[in-house]
């Protein structure tokens, strides 16, 4: 009994650093395969810009909070702003951000929850593809998932909060993370009246810092970067519809994680324990971000939930292997395998994946623009990873190519 309880705590020991082994050679694979996007030379050449004293919002153009350039914009100082190098970082955070998702499973359900965590996470290859590309998804789920860690396991109150509302200056969407997590901060802290007055001087300070700026420099262009320009001009028939086809994009590319997800409240209310608040906190993050990615905005799709779909893994981590028996935790296998089979239709209905490494072509174009343009160049396109890799600038207004403000 001693020999068999001994070996049962040398492979729980070893269950965590296989899965994030095997997730870190996934995104090493995606970093020279994933399809190039136009998100990834925006945000390079954003950073790009910022590096050479260029202001978000003021001099070009930028839709997410002003702290993603700036972010880039570091990287860009420190190791330069080649995509490959970027990749790797981004990937980093990424890996980090689901590595944290696995240890918010292990402390609520335990082991168990933990692989279920971690085997989703390796068979969900679609959403692995969005967490090594150049965007917003992969810092921001470091910062999300690290702070919620910290709030639930940790039961600490200032530095999650402090992350979420980091999280919000560089993602937009996930300022409807941020009083969430104030409440449940609060409700857990004894003293509640002093937790409130805490939170809102830490929130008025942080955040007449990072917005009050570009406000009281051009308020019109600051609100029209992070708001205006997402919403089109449109009769609030058109938005309803874009809420209901983004809606039913979302059923139709997660269908089985949403059928989980649906399950899994059943089961909840079946198991509630000590942990239920802690449950009920990741519910209500991942509708919340559902919801916020419902809004009508240009730029939509399914691929935004790529950023709160680890919350669905560890809470049917959680649920099910507490409601399912032994000799029924085949389902949670099939449940898996489906899932890996709709991600991996996802992926090849969008090309995502290619054999030929995809950033080869713009570096063999890249090359023939050093070879051609002086550096004082101004180079005329709307490829903004043709300008990054090359070292070029381009006009300004072209700085965020599609989500450019200015008209002419």
């Amino acid at each position: 009994m001693f020999q068999l309880k001994t070996l049962s705590g040398k492979l729980d020991k070893i269950v965590f650093p296989t899965f994030a082994f095997i997730l870190a050679v996934f995104l090493i694979l995606l970093i020279f395969h994933r399809e190039v996007v136009i998100d990834e030379g925006v945000y390079l050449y954003a950073g790009k810009l910022v590096s050479e004293g260029k202001i978000p919002y003021l001099d070009f153009a930028h839709v997410q909070g002003p702290l993603f350039p700036v972010f880039y914009g570091l990287l860009n100082i420190l190791f330069g702003q080649d995509i490959y190098v970027n990749r790797i970082i981004t990937a980093v955070f990424g890996l980090s951000g689901l590595i944290f998702g696995g240890l918010i499973a292990k402390k609520l359900g335990g082991k168990n929850a933990e692989s279920v965590y971690f085997l989703f996470c390796i068979t969900s290859v679609y959403l692995l593809i969005h967490y090594m590309v150049v965007s917003t998804y992969a810092i921001t789920s470091f910062l999300l998932y690290s702070a919620v860690f910290l709030a639930v396991c940790k039961n600490k109150t200032v530095l999650p909060y402090l992350m979420i509302l980091i999280a919000s200056a560089i993602r937009l969407s996930v300022l409807i993370i941020v009083p969430i997590l104030a409440v449940y901060v609060m409700v857990e802290n004894e003293n509640k009246k002093k937790t409130f007055w805490l939170l809102l001087t830490i929130t008025i300070i942080f955040y007449s810092i990072i917005f009050l700026p570009f406000i009281l420099k051009s308020s019109e262009l600051f609100f029209y970067n992070i708001f205006g320009v997402h919403f089109s001009v449109m009769e609030t028939g058109e938005r309803f519809k874009m809420v209901i086809d983004t809606l039913i994009a979302n059923l139709k590319d997660y269908s089985v994680l949403m059928i989980g997800f649906l399950s899994s409240i059943l089961g909840f209310l079946k198991i509630r324990n000590s942990n239920s608040d802690k449950i009920i906190l990741l519910y209500t993050v991942f509708i919340a971000l559902f919801l916020s990615h419902l809004l009508p905005v240009q730029s939509r799709g399914s691929y935004y939930n790529s950023l709160n779909m680890p919350i669905v893994f560890i809470i049917i981590g959680c649920i099910f292997t507490k409601i399912i028996n032994t000799k029924l935790k085949m389902i949670i296998i099939v449940i898996i395998l489906l899932n890996f089979v709709e991600q991996i239709v996802l992926v090849r209905k969008n090309r995502l994946v290619l054999s030929e490494k995809p950033i080869e072509k713009i570096n063999s174009a890249a090359k023939y623009v050093k070879q051609n343009l002086k550096e004082s160049d101004i180079l005329l396109t709307f490829n903004t990873l043709l300008a990054v890799q090359s070292n070029r600038n381009i006009p300004i207004e072209f700085a965020e190519d599609c989500f450019s403000y200015k008209g002419d």
